[in-house]
């Protein structure tokens, strides 16, 4: 979660990790989350309201296409 903004490109991130960040966030307390490190829970809302907005973006650019 540290470097998620260092990584906002990577596309290797696992596809489940959304769902887990998610379950982690709103359990962080009890599996001894930091207030510090929740924070950067941000983060993680920023990098996947970007990849919505480009997947969308993407969707729509590749629906108008009609190929050559």
């Amino acid at each position: 979660m540290t470097n998620l903004a260092d990584a906002f490109f990577v596309e290797g991130f696992p596809t489940e990790l959304a769902e887990r960040m998610e379950s982690w966030k709103s359990g962080a307390k009890g599996i001894g989350i930091d207030a510090k490190m929740r924070e950067k829970h941000a983060d993680f809302e920023a990098w996947k309201e970007g990849w919505k907005s480009g997947a969308d973006a993407y969707r729509s650019v590749w629906k108008a296409w009609k190929g050559l």
